[in-house]
């Protein structure tokens, strides 16, 4: 998490900005190849928790010359990236200096160029690392990968899926250069004594032609519930347990935020609120079902059954019927309880746009609806550079609920 300086607040309060936007050019080993020289007209940056492709970026800038067509001797080609910054000229520094903020490593989707007589604007769309993973750009695996044995190591798996390849001879010895933090997904989990290790495959995993690298990842990562894999805005993909933000400091306190809000929107879903469920795995071949229960006995939680009643959400079919143990299904049943029962009340903020927030933060507000200091989790970011605001999706950190583990 970024920990905003002295100099960082004091410009963002500034109500004149002089904003830059620096692109570099790096080749696949994310090294400096060049900067693309041209006058930035528009720059949006969204960014979402609950997407894989977590970072998409737009971009118009005028050219100068033809170097940024689309091109194999050009800038813009497949084996290329850019490093986008936005910054911030400290009008109140003796230096003058410009704060620059890391906005994240694109792939190129689509260009598009225009020209007039008194124009020549290229407009890019670009999406993060991912879209290597995905199929958009590449991302076929190995054929060696297509069936996935019990018992396999699910983050050993996950780390070849991510960076394995062949090289001109078909052979899989080719390391891609994709560095990445994957931690122990299952590792946290306590099993009794002679029960198969949750680090691993509990059953056969198979996949058909034209798969994707990220369809096994997400296979892998979803075996356990409450994962969330993702590339950082340094090009490193991630693979963790999704916060609660439970012991984690706060990013943006309510005296700084609270100046820089324009608008606001509260919102409260009744209806996607369940404090009971009742999820149901794989139908065995003896008839029997995989199945667990959990439901809200927390009595100082606004949603316990104390208080409301059963209200029950049944879960079935689909990824549900593939959870091959009870204890697996009651792991998957407890994570369904705590989105249902927490991740309800949405505050929209529009706010001077805060170039180093991200999604998965925990920021403390105070509504100007109701008053209440609370804390909140930030889900989604729309970014404007050009008109200096972004667009927040927030959900209420309800502090009452443990991590799941």
């Amino acid at each position: 998490m970024y920990l905003p300086t002295v100099d960082d607040l004091k410009v963002l309060k500034l109500k004149n900005k002089s904003v830059y936007v620096k692109i570099e050019l790096l080749d696949h080993n994310y090294l400096t190849l060049a900067e693309l020289n041209g006058v930035t007209i528009d720059l949006s940056l969204s960014i979402n928790a609950n997407s894989d492709i977590r970072r998409t970026l737009s971009l118009t800038m005028t050219v100068r010359d033809d170097s940024l067509l689309l091109g194999e001797n050009r800038k813009i080609w497949f084996d290329r990236y850019i490093r986008v910054y936005a910054g911030y000229l400290n009008t109140l520094s003796p230096k003058q200096e410009v704060l620059w903020y890391n906005m994240g490593i694109y792939l190129f989707n689509q260009t598009s160029y225009s020209y007039d007589v008194s124009t020549k604007n290229l407009s890019l769309s670009c999406s993060d690392l991912m879209s290597e993973l995905t199929g958009a750009r590449n991302g076929a695996i190995p054929a060696i990968m297509m069936q996935i044995s019990e018992g396999a190591n699910i983050r050993e798996v996950m780390i070849k899926a991510l960076t394995q390849d062949y090289n001109s001879e078909g052979e899989e010895s080719v390391l891609l250069n994709r560095p990445y933090i994957i931690d122990d997904i299952g590792g946290e989990i306590n099993v009794p004594s002679g029960s198969s290790d949750p680090r691993c495959v509990p059953y056969d995993l198979k996949f058909n032609a034209g798969a994707t690298r990220h369809q096994v990842i997400e296979k892998l990562r979803d075996l356990y519930p409450g994962w969330e894999t993702y590339f950082d805005v340094n090009g490193v993909f991630i693979c963790k347990r999704i916060p609660t933000c439970k012991d984690d400091a706060v990013a943006l306190t309510d005296s700084v935020l609270s100046e820089l809000v324009i608008s606001e929107q509260l919102q409260n879903s009744l209806e996607e609120v369940k404090n009971d469920i009742l999820l149901y795995g794989v139908q065995k071949k003896d008839n029997t079902q995989i199945e667990a229960r959990c439901w809200d006995q927390n009595e100082a939680s606004p949603f316990c059954v104390q208080k409301l009643g059963r209200i029950t959400e049944v879960l079935s079919g689909g990824e549900y019927a593939k959870i091959a143990t009870n204890d697996l299904a009651l792991q998957r049943a407890k994570y369904e309880l705590w989105k249902r029962t927490r991740l309800n009340d949405g505050l929209q903020l529009q706010t001077i746009t805060i170039p180093w927030l991200d999604v998965n933060q925990k920021i403390r507000y105070t509504p100007r609806i109701t008053g209440k200091t609370e804390e909140w989790i930030i889900k989604s970011i729309n970014h404007s550079v050009s008109s200096g605001t972004s667009s927040l999706e927030l959900i209420k950190f309800y502090p009452l609920y443990p991590d799941i583990t």
